[in-house]
């Protein structure tokens, strides 16, 4: 019995090689041998793009919606719980939200042209730093096995963690920078006119 996924492959495999497209699993395939469609000719290859792109969905566009959306959501719903004033997971918030805003107004807006395609991935990529950054603090707080270890917060483990998360982030936004460059088929999702 094939999955719901196996099956919107097939028959995008299908209709692919009826018009005539390309197709190819990428390197998921070349590592499991027992799919025989590796080996085909060229001319009747497609890459769909991960599991989002196989079960059908457009690449990556719900998705980026998604992260937006949630935080954009995850920054605003901060600010209306006790106890209020200026603090700082406020702060923290409020930098956020500029960054989402800077996302949002880079991909919807400029639609990632000249200084914006940075801009984007930038706020993006700190936005998410901001969130786990969050979440690892969080989790000191309220873990018991590592609020243990760093009890007040200023403690080694808490520091080699947020030192480390930071650092990664660090290499992974600047691969980001370098490495995005939205295709035309990016592109046409989020409404840029092709060839941009």
């Amino acid at each position: 019995m094939l999955s719901g996924i196996e099956v919107k492959v097939i028959n995008a495999v299908k209709l692919s090689a009826a018009q005539g497209g390309r197709y190819d699993l990428g390197n998921s395939c070349r590592r499991v041998s027992a799919i025989p469609c590796c080996r085909q000719p060229d001319r009747h290859r497609v890459r769909p793009r991960g599991l989002v792109r196989a079960g059908g969905a457009k690449p990556l566009a719900g998705w980026t919606v998604l992260f937006l959306a949630i935080t954009i959501l995850t920054g605003v719903t901060g600010f209306p719980l006790a106890p209020f004033g200026l603090d700082p997971p406020r702060v923290v918030g409020i930098i956020l939200l500029v960054l989402m805003a800077a996302a949002v107004v880079g991909l919807y807006v400029f639609h990632l042209a000249g200084a914006w395609r940075w801009i984007y991935v930038v706020a993006a990529v700190m936005s998410l730093y901001l969130n786990t950054f969050v979440g690892v603090t969080q989790a000191f707080q309220k873990l018991a096995f590592l609020h243990a270890l760093a009890p007040t917060q200023s403690e080694p483990p808490f520091v080699i963690a947020q030192v480390a998360l930071l650092v990664t982030f660090v290499v992974l936004g600047v691969l980001a920078v370098i490495r995005f460059r939205p295709g035309t088929e990016a592109v046409a999702l989020v409404g840029v006119p092709k060839g941009l």
